[in-house]
């Protein structure tokens, strides 16, 4: 009896549980259990029939089970048991999120590359999911300059970082990580002056060593480097506190309204305060232009109404196309570096 409480009472406060709670969980558990033990346990003991009219009904029993759990199951979002408005772009990443972040997909180049002319792409994109949440603001100003993209990353992966100890990913070593970061500097190592612009992001990051070295590496490169700063982060997950407020439970049992596309502002500022503290110091030593989105991110909301936001702190593809006119502007006279190498390139 413990797991249907416990999902109930999550489903319906979504908070972390407390040791009290827990210990009062744990009681209702332990009556349901005496309840069900002596009006339904001992009293299906009782029932006479023979051995095969027993499996028949066992049978028949496990059938209903499964067909209800399988309607409900793929009714997850219908009026009858949940009522809200987001729709699929608003709960999930940008299409390409699915394509590049997943492992592999940084060597998916007929995906991947974006743009017309991938066979000398302009534009690197490269970092973690925070970079990945980017591609369609990338993209756009990518776009709006006749320019080509390589997507090069992966989530949970600081690509372009040279890590000083093994990457652990769900609790192994994580050697494609490894390896997509020294694919990164290959790719770059190799005659390709095609490549004038690399954008780098990562979640909230501190300066460390790796960190300082993986700019100061990049600086080598005399490419014009971008760091891309996140808008917004949220001090709850507000598409489950959505959710909860939707389901059926919360209609019959009401609770206190609780804004859940509200950001904390306090809570976001402090968070941002304790990366950008060490982070803009690095980048300017190393001129890496940091391309701050929170003076164009003044709401959760586009023009149309969209939530920006598929979780705590990733955009969703609303939010990376609300972003493009942002990056045009902050790029508008930016210019690539162009070396002697890249203008014989050009005119092969």
């Amino acid at each position: 009896w413990h797991w249907p409480v416990i999902i109930f009472y999550k489903s319906y406060f979504g908070a972390p549980i407390a040791p009290a709670t827990m210990i009062g969980l744990g009681a209702v558990s332990f009556a349901l259990a005496i309840l069900s033990y002596a009006y339904v346990e001992r009293p299906t003991r009782r029932i006479q029939g023979s051995g095969r009219s027993m499996v028949i009904a066992g049978v028949l029993g496990m059938i209903v089970l499964v067909l209800f759990s399988n309607i409900a199951k793929r009714a997850e979002k219908s009026p009858w048991r949940m009522v809200n408005n987001l729709d699929e772009q608003t709960v999930t990443a940008n299409p390409y999120y699915y394509l590049c972040a997943k492992e592999g997909g940084a060597y998916d180049t007929k995906s991947c590359i974006i743009g017309p002319h991938p066979d000398r792409y302009e534009v690197i994109l490269t970092g973690d999911s925070h970079a990945a949440h980017f591609i369609p603001t990338v993209l756009g100003w990518a776009k709006s300059r006749d320019l080509t993209t390589r997507i090069f990353l992966r989530g949970n992966c600081r690509t372009f970082v040279e890590e000083e100890q093994p990457v652990i990913h769900q609790g192994k070593v994580d050697t494609y990580c490894t390896q997509l970061t020294t694919d990164f500097y290959k790719t770059l190592s190799q005659d390709r002056p095609h490549i004038q612009y690399i954008f780098t992001s990562l979640f909230l990051p501190r300066a460390d060593r790796p960190l300082e070295r993986a700019f100061s590496k990049l600086s080598g490169f005399h490419k014009k480097i971008y760091y891309l700063g996140d808008g917004a982060i949220f001090d709850h997950h507000p598409i489950e506190c959505e959710i909860q407020n939707s389901l059926l439970i919360s209609k019959i049992f009401p609770k206190p309204h609780v804004d859940c596309f509200a950001w904390n502002k306090t809570y976001m500022d402090h968070r941002f305060a304790q990366s950008t503290e060490t982070l803009t110091p690095l980048l300017r030593k190393f001129g890496v232009r940091y391309i701050d989105f929170r003076i164009d991110m003044k709401t959760p909301f586009d023009a149309q109404g969209h939530f920006l936001f598929m979780d705590d702190n990733h955009m969703n593809n609303y939010g990376g196309i609300f972003l493009v006119p942002a990056l045009i502007r902050h790029l508008k006279n930016e210019r690539p570096n162009l070396s002697p190498d890249l203008e014989a390139y050009k005119n092969r």
